[in-house]
């Protein structure tokens, strides 16, 4: 059953009473869930078991709302190592139908190619574009989820319409 889904707008710290996320360590990483948003902020490499981590969060989200939307904070970035790299692609080829959208902001070059090696390669394992968007700023990656947040829904609300009664 998907729960209630956020309203455009909810989905970020705004000034004048937005929810403040509560943050939680993971390794050198922290997460914080927002709604349908988990936010993701980098510190230093992305290892194997952050990936599983991030995937184990983001599949809750997915339960949830039917879509997942994820904010990564990569100023502080390192590298994601080759292991990361293999497991993120082996996800998206067992769940290619997952809905979600990824807007990632603070990305030096070398991280900014590494996420299109990674895009590419989804695309050649499970044939369509990996919804990720590279972001000048955080309030640019915020547009980004709200205006995705609006096509996702509409998507579950079909696909649940889709669905055969009792399923």
């Amino acid at each position: 059953m998907i729960g209630t889904m956020p309203s455009v707008g909810q989905s970020g710290d705004t000034e004048g009473g937005a929810s403040v996320p509560t943050w939680e360590d993971s390794g050198t990483h922290r997460f914080a869930v927002t709604g349908d948003v988990l936010r993701w902020e980098l510190h230093g490499a992305v290892l194997l078991a952050d990936v599983l981590d991030l995937w184990r969060r983001n599949s809750q989200i997915r339960a949830r709302y039917g879509y997942a939307l994820l904010l990564i904070d990569g100023r502080d970035a390192g590298t994601m190592v080759a292991e990361a790299r293999r497991q993120v692609v082996e996800f998206r080829r067992k769940e290619p139908d997952s809905l979600g959208q990824v807007a990632v902001f603070g990305v030096r070059p070398l991280s900014r190619v590494l996420l299109e090696l990674v895009s590419r390669a989804l695309y050649l394992v499970v044939k369509r574009e990996a919804a990720v968007s590279l972001c000048g700023s955080e309030t640019d990656a915020w547009a980004v989820l709200d205006a995705a947040r609006v096509k996702l829904q509409a998507q579950v609300k079909l696909r649940a319409q889709a669905e055969p009664a009792g399923s």
